[in-house]
């Protein structure tokens, strides 16, 4: 007998994600650590300039110019994380800030 490990086709996740991103813009929520909760806002990636990272630095300093107008794009520090559910995510940021709060 032999033993045949299923090997994951890696083609199939890039055409995952090139489906994805043809599908046209992206819409971000991005947050800021230091701000409270209800400052998260949305930034869209727009499909036209190839997605990339460049592009959202530059969509996140231009919807926060109060916050980033000092600061080139290129010095933003952009990290991605993944959350299995946005409610528990807003309701546990909401949790923390109350804590701090009080």
């Amino acid at each position: 007998m032999t033993d045949k490990t299923e090997v994951p086709d890696k083609s199939k996740t890039s055409d995952k994600l090139e489906k994805f991103l043809a599908g046209g813009d992206i819409i971000l929520n991005c947050f800021i650590p230091g701000e409270k909760v209800g400052d998260i806002f949305d930034v869209t990636i727009s499909n036209a300039n190839n997605n990339q990272v460049s592009s959202l630095a530059n969509a996140i300093r231009n919807q926060r110019l109060d916050r980033f107008q000092d600061i080139d794009s290129i010095r933003l520090v952009l990290y991605k994380v993944g959350f299995l559910s946005d409610s528990v995510v807003i309701h546990y940021l909401s949790n923390n800030e109350l804590l701090r709060s009080r």
